[in-house]
């Protein structure tokens, strides 16, 4: 497959030498050689490495432009698995989507765990390499030419969801001669601007549409802070934005010396007395002001001590005790298909998030799943873990009524083994635990052997 790029408008010294005749194409491979070949710290002035900056980005459009098709490729094929002999493998292959559809539903889950990457970044991009090349050709093609970048391709794609193909299509042979020119977010407004004109009368059902997808989700940020999206519908976040704004206001009127954006984001959260257990895994010698290592949510990432020692302070403690190597918790048996809440609590402390590779649901939204089923497996530790609720229905379902699920196995107490269906194995190792009372005993030897009132009162409460 020989894969070219648009060369036009960049000015790199040398170019010409590499360009294909009579064409302002140039081959990726001789591009990048060619690049390669180019020190940036050696150019002369600012517009040379700026020129640089430009190719490269041409050369990564192309390059995921490559990636979406081999992605599309993979969306359209049925699971297989099995040599390549076997009848029952071919003719599955033979029946294979035309290209353009979509027959593999876990497309994101199978791409993510190959690549460590959040299955809703590949769904995308799935969606995206399913529709480009049968709904928009001309953005498809600049795309594969490097002069649009998959960021535009993708509003394209994201803005025309709810068109037919006809209409997609029509966007599509508007929109993309513009928007090598424009900015995502000023793309954004003129496919948005095409759609109105051209199909004003479904406006209203693809705004119920859309508003059925309203939602908020929480991101992690650094220094203890998170992200709050809320995806709503236009009057409802103006008016909250509005609300938000005046109390703001008001309070800064009156004298509080907190800035408006402050202000704002305390009057969001004020008056909110609704709780929910949050896992923490914090040292015990961090509680105790012995040291200052950094503690984890599960689910959502490292905080530093004093916000962990803030938080458990309000806490709800329970005790789980691990054992002395800080990998397993002590483990309680049951004969029946439910564990009971001394196991649930200390598999849900253990694994603290979906178990499958590269989920990380948190433990609260999580099934506990017998990895050989029950009753053939028994409810214990070693047989008990974390999926979300997506992918435990995938454990047991697979891919699709013709093909093998994933197979799954624990050999040891925390230690998952997927073997997928395209005959990847992954291995998803336990989340690091701590021995509390080791910890304890480390910071008395460090002393010593003199225990505070403090150790002594976490004692307590991990033996009642």
């Amino acid at each position: 497959m020989q894969i070219v790029v648009d060369s036009a408008g960049l000015d790199l010294p040398g170019l010409d030498s590499v360009r294909l005749d009579g064409t302002g194409e140039v081959r990726l491979a001789a591009l990048v050689a060619h690049l390669e070949s180019i020190d940036p710290a050696e150019l002369p002035d600012d517009y040379a490495v700026l020129e640089v900056v430009a190719a490269w980005d041409r050369v990564t459009a192309t390059v995921s432009a490559a990636q979406h098709m081999a992605v599309a490729e993979l969306a359209r094929r049925p699971e297989v698995i099995g040599a390549d002999d076997d009848p029952d493998v071919q003719a599955r292959r033979a029946h294979r989507a035309e290209p353009g559809n979509n027959v593999r539903p876990w497309l994101g889950d199978e791409i993510a765990a190959r690549t460590t990457d959040s299955r809703w970044t590949w769904e995308r991009r799935g969606r995206a390499a399913r529709d480009l090349p049968h709904r928009f050709p001309l953005t498809w093609s600049a795309f594969q030419r490097g002069v649009l970048s998959e960021a535009k391709a993708r509003v394209l794609v994201e803005g025309c969801i709810a068109l037919d193909d006809e209409r997609a299509r029509t966007v599509d042979t508007i929109v993309s001669p513009r928007a090598p020119r424009l900015t995502p977010s000023r793309l954004r407004q003129a496919v948005k601007r095409c759609i109105l004109r051209l199909d004003p009368e479904s406006a209203a059902d693809r705004r119920t549409r859309a508003v059925a997808d309203r939602r908020v989700q929480i991101t992690p940020a650094e220094d203890g802070m998170a992200e709050l999206y809320a995806l709503l519908p236009v009057p409802a976040a103006l008016a909250l934005e509005r609300a938000l704004d005046t109390q703001a206001r008001s309070a800064r009127a009156a004298g509080d010396e907190r800035t408006l954006d402050q202000l704002r984001a305390d009057l969001l959260t004020d008056g909110i007395t609704t709780t929910v257990e949050v896992q923490v895994v914090v040292p015990a010698s961090v509680l105790l002001g012995l040291s200052d290592e950094p503690a984890e949510f599960a689910g959502f990432g490292t905080v530093d001590a004093q916000l962990a020692r803030t938080i458990a302070g309000d806490a709800t403690w329970r005790r789980i005790l691990t054992d002395p190597d800080g990998v397993g918790s002590i483990s309680v048996g049951h004969d029946t298909y439910r564990p009971g809440a001394v196991l649930t609590r200390q598999v849900r402390a253990r694994d603290r998030s979906c178990r499958f590779p590269g989920c990380d649901r948190p433990a609260a939204v999580c099934d506990i799943d017998h990895t050989v089923p029950f009753p053939d497996g028994p409810t214990t530790e070693e047989n008990l873990g974390l999926l979300c609720r997506r992918h435990h229905r995938y454990k047991h379902s697979g891919p699709d009524p013709g093909a093998d699920p994933p197979r799954l196995r624990q050999p040891a107490a925390g230690r998952f083994v997927w073997t997928m269906p395209t005959g990847h194995t992954y291995i998803v190792d336990p989340e690091p635990q701590l021995a509390l009372i080791d910890a304890l005993a480390i910071a008395a030897d460090d002393r010593s052997g003199r225990w505070s009132p403090a150790e002594h009162a976490l004692l307590r409460l991990l033996a009642s």
